[in-house]
């Protein structure tokens, strides 16, 4: 556009007039500025041509001036500059460029900026942005925070200064690594302005303009401080109780929030067979439990470790060697937390031997109580027969009655020898040691087979049976043995005895089946009563009876059929290998 000094239009090309005035065709030639409404479109180019008509200023310029256009709000840089066409003519040449996309473009740059800055600010780890040289181009306020100085005061300082001199060799080794463009993780110590060391972790990125060659480096840092303390921590506290669990008999056993080992004393490697090599990251569970009690396990790990800090929970359980034994063992077990890491710790003991002492004492006990019971009942009972027995016997001497005398001295025979068995049964001391039930049958055999010379008896026991172990007593051999006696009593011909034994869980099945007469229907229901037999008198089953219940097992008749012999079943109760 051109003016004359006085303001009036002499010139404008198409596309000032597209721009100012929407491509109106409307003559302008001739007309002042006030006739577009300029000075209400753009006052600061207004003003400054007004400054150059009045103030004979030579030129002027300006840079991204808004104006209202009919398309709306747009910019423009604009220059204006006086020339002399004549000595009389002289013209104001005003020359402008439409810079609004440029303006826009730069508004929302500087909108993403400052949206990019909330979001470092906004960020709960350390952001800062550096040169190949560690030169610090950005930071954020966090990273001012760890650093323990001002934002301000980063900006501009090589980041080195901050760095312990013994570290300083890895940052400038990492440095020039990312100016070849390589990512790097790495930990270093910096000193906070009043002394205070740190421990940061730096994750650094190489970057570059549109993916070219890297000219800056993006880091994430973190202060790792507290953590390094407490894993400081946490290994002297692990290195004392190693110490300490060394020494110790029983087993000691730490895992993490996941149930996985992470430490596993020389008492454990003797108590389950497993060597702290192979222990350590298993998962506790599947190296001990055995199988079908690991989901009752599981939920009292997950109980265990929702328990309040120093709470202690102590339980009984089976556990598993690495041979396959279970095995009752008695754990004690609590939480432990350094920082944000929790462990548990458990410390084992084997109960097997206090739980056969407490199997002993309590079938010495039920063993004591059934000879207290049989003293005070049975053979009181039977010495009240005998004494009755000897006034009969006087008085029938008397008399001459001889066949009734008889008949009173064979009931006292048979008091007697009642009063002989109970007396033999237990009279003679239990050990109570742990022994083999099978051994315990061969030998009750080989003392019937001494016994009874046409006895014919077979043992059977399934192939590569293991130990069957019982509390040793001597009335079960003696049970045994009295089954095998009756058998050879009762029978007229030659006599065979199978004894077979096998093992239900933590119970063994003995069978005595002999092919003597059987046992009449009308004693079958009576046949464990006191003084019943299959000969119509004596306490044999009776008391083997009473001898396996004390004993925590049975004796029961399991089958019979007269001509064709009978079969007898002990339960005897095994002690967990």
């Amino acid at each position: 556009m051109v003016l004359s000094l006085s303001g009036q239009i002499l010139l404008v090309n198409e596309t000032f007039r597209s721009f100012m005035l929407g491509g109106v065709r409307e003559p302008i030639i001739g007309a002042d500025l006030k006739a577009i409404r300029l000075d209400e479109r753009a006052p600061p180019l207004f003003d400054a041509l007004r400054r150059v008509m009045w103030d004979s200023e030579p030129a002027t310029r300006g840079e991204a001036v808004p104006v209202e256009t009919p398309q709306g709000l747009a910019y423009i840089s604009w220059k204006i500059a006086r020339i002399a066409l004549k000595p009389d003519l002289t013209v104001l040449v005003v020359v402008g460029e439409d810079v609004t996309e440029m303006v826009r473009m730069k508004q929302e740059s500087e909108r993403l900026a400052q949206r990019y800055h909330s979001l470092l600010e906004a960020l709960p780890v350390g952001i800062v942005v550096t040169d190949f040289e560690d030169n610090v181009i950005m930071a954020n306020t966090k990273m001012a925070e760890i650093l323990g100085v001002e934002r301000d005061e980063i900006i501009g300082t090589n980041f080195e200064r901050y760095v312990l001199e013994e570290d300083r060799p890895l940052l400038r080794k990492k440095t020039r690594e990312r100016s070849h463009g390589r990512s790097s993780t790495y930990d270093i110590r910096i000193r906070r302005p009043e002394g205070e060391i740190r421990h940061l972790q730096i994750r650094a990125v190489p970057q570059g303009p549109d993916g070219g060659k890297p000219s800056f480096a993006l880091a994430v840092i973190l202060d790792i401080t507290e953590q390094k303390r407490a894993r400081k921590a946490l290994e002297q506290e692990q290195e004392k109780l190693r110490a300490i669990a060394s020494a110790s008999i029983d087993a000691i056993v730490i895992v993490d929030s996941h149930a996985v080992v992470t430490f596993w004393n020389r008492a454990a490697e003797r108590m389950f067979g497993i060597a702290e090599a192979d222990a350590i990251g298993m998962e506790i569970g599947k190296l001990i439990v055995p199988e079908d009690r690991r989901p009752v396990f599981t939920e009292r790990f997950r109980n265990v470790s929702r328990q309040m800090e120093d709470a202690r929970v102590m339980i009984e359980v089976r556990l598993q060697r690495a041979n396959g034994d279970v095995f009752p063992a008695e754990l004690v077990a609590g939480r432990v937390s350094h920082g944000t890491d929790m462990r548990i710790v458990a410390l084992i003991r084997d109960i097997s031997g206090r739980k056969i002492e407490e199997r002993r004492r309590q079938q010495q006990h039920k063993e004591l109580q059934l000879y207290a019971s049989i003293l005070r009942h049975d053979l009181k009972n039977d010495v009240s027969i005998l004494l009755a027995n000897i006034e009969l016997a006087r008085a029938l001497l008397d008399s001459g009655r001889q066949d009734e005398i008889e008949e009173v001295l064979s009931s006292s025979e048979t008091v007697c020898n009642r009063m002989a068995n109970v007396l033999r049964a237990f009279g003679r001391p239990s050990d109570h040691k742990v022994v083999d039930l099978i051994e315990i049958v061969r030998e009750s055999v080989n003392r019937a087979r001494k016994t009874y010379k046409s006895l014919q008896i077979e043992v059977k026991i399934p192939k590569q049976s293991p130990p069957m172990q019982v509390i040793g007593s001597t009335l079960l051999p003696m049970v045994i043995e009295n089954l095998i006696g009756n058998a050879v009593f009762h029978s007229k011909s030659e006599v065979k005895v199978t004894i077979t034994i096998e093992r239900t869980n933590d119970t063994a099945l003995v069978r005595v089946i002999d092919n003597g007469p059987g046992i009449p229907d009308r004693i079958k229901k009576h046949l464990f009563e006191k003084g019943i037999s299959t000969s119509g008198g004596g306490m044999g089953l009776y008391l083997s009876r009473e001898i396996m219940r004390a004993l925590g097992g049975d004796l029961k008749l399991e089958s019979s059929e007269v001509g064709k012999g009978s079969t007898f079943l002990m339960t005897v109760p095994l002690i967990a290998p």
